[in-house]
């Protein structure tokens, strides 16, 4: 993987260009939690805190 994907958009975009074939909104999702399960674990993360209710 590439060093110099630092922001959240770059990672984005580098795991749709990852893709073999057309993705689907899911597919694409599950594709950067392959990749990069530490947006995964942030986004788990903010999620609870809004369930909360901040």
């Amino acid at each position: 993987m590439n060093t110099e994907l630092t922001t959240i958009n770059d990672k984005y975009l580098y795991a749709l260009s990852a893709a073999a074939a057309w993705l689907t909104v899911s597919e694409w999702t599950l594709k950067i939690a392959e990749l990069f399960p530490d947006l995964l674990a942030n986004a788990d993360a903010q999620s609870a805190w809004l369930v909360k209710g901040f």
